[in-house]
């Protein structure tokens, strides 16, 4: 069994912040006194950071790999706190969202790439941009299902299209999903020279 010791940490569970006291004061006072788990509103702030957080979930990551079964905390000799693998899931960030842009918009977008998978997403572009796209419309993905529509590359489909942007702890997340097809304009080929002097005779 491998220990790996780190310099010491407060000895806290991130997954887990008891309010252990509330302490009342005069109405004339402004600031009331909060323990956390007899650490304060100071640990509380630092538990608050995404970044924070995810470094510290990052440190207990490699407990994850074999042959590596806890950390040891120590502080001038003895151990302070100790963390298990079993612990490892109360360390994760939690992914919190808050959606920031939700509209709809009436689009042209030329066809990169079309995926029949379930849940897979085609590419789309609208012609300076490409991204992936949730196709929603039931109605047109029954007729690919049945072979009534067929697809070129570089093929237009006009269609109504929704796109929600969340704030993430990693950043700017953007989703886009076609609601429902108007148009499909399929690319018009240019007739062969051949057929030109055939409409000519």
């Amino acid at each position: 069994m491998k220990t790996v010791r780190r310099p010491p940490y407060p000895k806290w569970n991130p997954g887990y912040f008891p309010c252990s006291s509330l302490t009342p004061l005069p109405l004339s006072s402004r600031r009331p006194s909060v323990s956390f788990g007899g650490f304060g509103l100071r640990l509380l702030r630092l538990y608050r950071e995404t970044s924070i957080r995810r470094n510290i979930e990052d440190m207990v990551k490699p407990l994850n790999e074999p042959g590596i079964d806890k950390f040891s905390f120590r502080e001038k000799g003895r151990t302070v706190q100790e963390v298990t693998e079993s612990d490892v899931p109360a360390f994760a960030v939690p992914d919190s969202r808050e959606k920031i842009v939700d509209e709809m918009s009436r689009r042209a977008l030329s066809i990169v790439s079309v995926v029949f998978k379930e849940d897979n997403k085609w590419r789309l572009s609208d012609g300076n941009n490409v991204f992936s796209v949730t196709i929603s419309d039931v109605q047109f993905l029954e007729q690919i299902d049945e072979g009534a529509v067929s697809f070129s590359k570089k093929d237009i489909l006009v269609c109504e299209m929704r796109t929600v942007q969340w704030r993430t702890n990693s950043g700017l997340l953007t989703e886009y999903e076609v609601v429902k097809i108007i148009e499909h304009r399929q690319v018009r080929q240019l007739p062969l020279l051949i057929e030109l002097m055939e409409e000519d005779q």
